[in-house]
């Protein structure tokens, strides 16, 4: 358990705090009155108590797109020093926010580099008793692209790093660096060859290689992070029913239609325009006649639509079959999804895509002694005023 959950456990009660750096003019606000915030590194840092509501900060996965929603937070605050007057010498939307979570036992020092949210300011709104600004997310405020790329056999994790620091202007210390090393440790074998003979945005094409991949982009403390989704990765937490907050846990379904046994794949083009996109490779297919994975959801759901599936970035046939392996790894089957609230401290060190053992009393069990031990990957977190909500996937069917 980190210093920072030890001292959730700890302490009574946790506080948001909200930064807003406004081209080198620093405002800090608390929820809940003015907080003096110990500083081990410098002077202590006053965070004034004029934030008027909690703000709720969501990485929300989607089984539909394979994608994080490209979050934002609102942040409200009194107006009363005339916030507006700021407008005139700064070009705020030029600014950006990051918000901490924190409870008195703990140093600056021990979440400065812990942030749950960053992002680029865009206004909302003001009158004379408050000003509304809203925090989104980096990907959706730059605006970078690329006219012409070529790169083979790179590692994916390598790949989405260079493009992040080459091709956007994103700072490196917004880039978490640690995720991408473990994308290719992850993904061992996997190589990907990118071809751009047309305009494309930058972030389009990050999003597009990590689809590919079976893999997502999120916030990490604040930084552009690759979610590696591995369920054949370790074990790091167990759950049992006084972990959670819920009075009763709900479990839902993957959606039906993304289920399938029958995949066609293509890959390594040979151009890239948006009018005319040629295949060197067209139409593998998998299905219950030549993959497990098919064929026992053909014995689980049987017949199922074809799924067709462009791998853009695989030259390869090896790195074409990684890919839509991992595929049907996720979508061969309907698997269990489950949202449960936690204390701060139980989850706030567990990262998106990590996987624990969950026990649940509502899990579907013939003998009715519902879940014990299930394996869950956790899809994402909501940071809310005085709990986690997360979202897991059951790896069992």
């Amino acid at each position: 358990m980190s210093a920072i959950s030890e001292a959730f456990r700890n302490d009574n009660e946790i506080y948001f705090l909200v930064e807003l750096d406004l081209q080198g003019l620093i405002k800090r606000y608390s929820t809940k009155g003015a907080i003096q915030v110990p500083n081990s590194g410098g002077d202590d840092l006053l965070f004034d108590g004029k934030l008027i509501s909690i703000p709720t900060v969501s990485n929300t996965f989607d089984f539909h797109s394979f994608r994080y929603s490209n979050p934002q937070v609102r942040i409200e605050i009194i107006n009363n020093d005339r916030f507006q007057d700021n407008e005139i010498s700064r070009k705020l939307e030029s600014g950006r926010g990051r918000i901490w979570v924190w409870s008195k036992s703990l140093d600056w020092s021990d979440i400065e580099d812990f942030p749950i949210f960053s992002g680029s300011i865009r206004k909302v709104t003001h009158n004379k008793d408050a000003y509304s600004c809203i925090l989104i997310d980096f990907a959706s405020t730059v605006y970078d692209y690329l006219d012409d790329y070529d790169v083979s056999n790179e590692l994916p994790g390598d790949m989405i790093w260079n493009l992040l620091n080459r091709y956007t202007d994103i700072p490196g210390d917004y880039i978490n660096r640690a995720s991408f090393k473990d994308m290719n440790l992850i993904l061992k074998g996997l190589v990907i060859d990118t071809l751009v003979d047309n305009r494309v945005a930058a972030f389009d094409l990050i999003d597009r290689i990590l689809f590919q991949c079976l893999c997502a982009r999120c916030q990490r403390y604040g930084q552009i992070a690759a979610v590696v989704f591995d369920i054949n990765g370790p074990v790091i937490d167990k759950f049992y029913q006084h972990d959670y907050l819920n009075r009763t846990i709900s479990i839902e379904k993957t959606p039906y239609e993304k289920v399938t046994n029958h995949l066609v794949i293509s890959y390594d083009p040979t151009s890239n325009s948006p009018a005319v996109v040629t295949w060197a490779t067209n139409d593998i297919e998998y299905d219950w006649s030549n993959n497990r994975k098919c064929a026992e959801s053909y014995a689980e759901h049987g017949i199922l639509p074809e799924t067709k599936l462009y791998f853009s970035d695989c030259g390869h046939k090896g790195s074409a079959h990684y890919c839509a392996n991992r595929y049907l790894e996720f979508f061969a089957f309907n698997h269990d999804l489950i949202t449960i609230d936690f204390p701060y401290h139980r989850v706030f060190d567990l990262l998106e895509g990590s996987i624990a053992e969950l026990n649940i009393e509502e899990g579907s069990d013939l003998n009715g002694d519902g879940w014990t031990d299930e394996k869950c990957i956790l899809l994402d977190k909501s940071y809310l005023a005085d709990r986690i909500k997360t979202h897991w996937w059951r790896i069992n069917v």
